[in-house]
């Protein structure tokens, strides 16, 4: 609860930043989590009913009753065991490997607030496995990851829905003395030991590992316990070195050069943090605002010319509001693309032509 509690009171609702306006940028989505962030968006789409999609994707309906998600208990139930006639290449095992990665994106990309259901619209994004890495899974990660964050600000929920692992590392990465804290070496081991190799995510969990790993061997409970309270205290901590402007930055310059560490389907994605832009997943949209932190990625503020357009709320036929998107300095409206309505209807929102907010 300190980790989480720690997180939410840190982030800013109206910037999507924290106390200091360092930014959790696409660039930390690629680097820790390893997921692309350029590629084309996740949204709903309109091959009928959810239990339609179940039947299709998976060979048989589990969607909870009138629901549009499926529980992991059933997904083991009815997926765990692969039968031997299917084989690699047949098609008999695709209703098995979808349901793995729909187990894999419930539970770790995109994860709910029960813990133990995952959405059928993911279903139809893996119908063909080799267009999967065509996907911005990173950005529409960061969207869900921020959509939670702000729920918990807005004290709707209690609890954070989302890759908080990656919040973790990233704070890890920017500031050195929360990453001595929670792993316990001294500096000398902490530079030495930097996670080099893609994804991030992998060296900094073993590192935790490590220290929680020592302190359960351990024979004094004493000591356990206190390696525990000081991974439990660390976000507290975080925030005490924020205020005291400890910060690292651009901590990735010890990847450089780029082309080495990024996997070839990966290498060119960096540039996309510096964008800004509106970010989309479903129903959900997050700013992303690199402007708001230039010295993250080495600018000087008179580099940044125009700031991100605001959204307005515009609202729908249904009598219900969404932020979708107004210039009001220049009264144009951010180009979201074409978005598909569940019924198959499709509306423009616009685009500022002028200073081309959203690609």
């Amino acid at each position: 609860m300190h980790l989480q509690s720690a997180i939410v009171d840190c982030c800013n609702e109206d910037t999507r930043s924290n106390e200091l306006n360092f930014v959790h940028s696409l660039e930390d989505v690629l680097y820790i989590t390893g997921l692309p962030v350029d590629g084309l968006a996740i949204g709903h789409n309109t091959e009928g009913t959810y239990t339609d999609m179940c039947s299709k994707y998976l060979g048989e309906n589990g969607c909870i009753t009138d629901g549009s998600e499926v529980c992991f208990s059933w997904l083991k139930e009815h997926f765990e065991m692969v039968p031997k006639e299917a084989e690699k290449n047949s098609p008999k095992i695709l209703p098995f490997v979808r349901a793995f990665l729909m187990y894999i994106l419930g539970s770790v990309v995109f994860p709910t607030k029960s813990g133990d259901t995952v959405s059928v619209h993911y279903l139809p994004l893996l119908q063909n496995m080799d267009e999967m890495d065509k996907y911005a899974w990173g950005a529409n990660q960061l969207v869900h990851l921020h959509k939670s964050l702000s729920d918990c600000k807005k004290k709707q929920t209690k609890l954070i829905a989302g890759h908080t692992y990656s919040l973790l590392f990233f704070a890890m990465e920017h500031i050195p003395k929360l990453a001595l804290h929670l792993t316990g070496a001294t500096l000398e081991e902490h530079n030495a030991n930097l996670p080099k190799s893609f994804p991030l995510l992998v060296g900094w969990a073993e590192l935790l590992e490590k220290s929680a790993d020592k302190a359960r061997k351990t024979k004094d409970k004493a000591i356990f316990k206190q390696t525990l309270n000081r991974i439990y205290e660390g976000m507290r901590v975080m925030m005490i070195w924020m205020r005291r402007m400890a910060i690292v930055w651009q901590p990735y310059t010890r990847l450089r050069p780029l082309d080495q560490f990024l996997p070839s389907h990966c290498i060119g994605q960096q540039k996309i943090g510096m964008s800004q832009t509106v970010l989309i997943c479903f129903e959900r949209f997050a700013y992303h605002r690199p402007n708001i932190s230039p010295k993250q990625f080495g600018l000087k503020e008179s580099c940044l010319q125009y700031p991100l357009v605001e959204l307005g709320r515009l609202k729908r036929l249904n009598g219900r509001t969404k932020d979708l998107g107004k210039d009001e300095k220049h009264n144009t409206l951010v180009e979201l693309g074409r978005l598909k309505r569940l019924n198959g209807r499709t509306k423009d929102l616009g685009k500022d032509e002028k200073h081309n907010s959203y690609k």
